[in-house]
C-alpha cells in the first residue's frame, strides 16, 4: 500500500476521539486510547495483558500477539494416526507426513508479534500511566479488564461503535497506528 493511501485521523478527528476516550474510561476505551497513543496493532493490543505494562518504568512491553488462525492435522505416514499442530507452526519433519487437513472452524491464538522481535518496548507518558492505574488487574488482559481476550472481529466492531458515537467517520482501527507513526514523525 503506497503512504498516501494509509488513512489517518485528521488533527480534529484525533482530539475528538482522544477526548471521549479520557470520559469515564473503561476497559474497551482504553484499549482504543493506548492503541493511539502508542500505535499498537489490533491482535497486539487484544493479547496485551496489564503484566505488560511497567508502571514504574513506564514502559509497555508487546511481545505477543492474537492470530486468527485454522487447526491443521497431519496424517503421520507410519502411524497412519492424525496430529494436530496449530496453523502458523510448522511441523518438525514435514517429509514424515503424507498431508495436512485444513479444517474450516478458525480460532484464535496468541503468538509472537508481527515484527518477530521477541519485545517491542514502547514508553508511556506519566497522563497515560496515570489513566491506566486505576483500572490495573494483575493477570487481566488490558481491552476487558478479566482474563479473557476479546476477539479481534469484536473489538473491531465496538472500534466502530465508539466512532459512530463520536461523530468521525468508518475507520479500520489499524488507522490508529497509521496515525500514532505520522504524529510521531511530525
Amino acid at each position: 500500500m503506497s503512504e498516501d493511501k494509509k488513512e489517518c485521523l485528521s488533527e480534529l478527528e484525533y482530539k475528538k476521539l482522544e477526548t471521549y476516550l479520557l470520559i469515564d474510561t473503561d476497559y474497551e476505551k482504553l484499549g482504543i486510547l493506548i492503541a493511539l497513543k502508542c500505535g499498537l496493532r489490533l491482535g497486539e493490543l487484544c493479547a496485551l495483558t496489564f503484566d505488560d505494562i511497567n508502571m514504574e518504568n513506564m514502559i509497555l512491553s508487546v511481545n505477543k500477539t492474537l492470530k486468527r488462525t485454522t487447526n491443521s492435522y497431519n496424517i503421520n505416514r507410519k502411524s497412519k494416526k492424525l496430529r494436530m499442530y496449530v496453523g502458523i507452526i510448522k511441523p518438525k519433519k514435514p517429509r514424515m507426513y503424507v498431508g495436512i487437513i485444513k479444517l474450516k472452524k478458525p480460532r484464535m491464538v496468541i503468538g509472537i508479534p508481527k515484527n518477530q522481535k521477541p519485545v517491542r518496548s514502547i514508553p508511556l507518558s506519566s497522563s497515560l500511566c496515570n489513566i491506566i492505574k486505576p483500572l490495573y488487574i494483575k493477570n487481566c488482559y488490558v481491552a476487558t479488564g478479566n482474563r479473557k481476550y476479546l476477539e479481534l472481529h469484536i473489538y473491531q466492531s465496538k472500534f466502530k461503535k465508539h466512532l459512530k458515537k463520536v461523530g468521525i467517520r468508518n475507520i479500520n482501527f489499524y488507522a490508529l497506528r497509521h496515525t500514532f507513526i505520522s504524529k510521531k514523525m511530525q
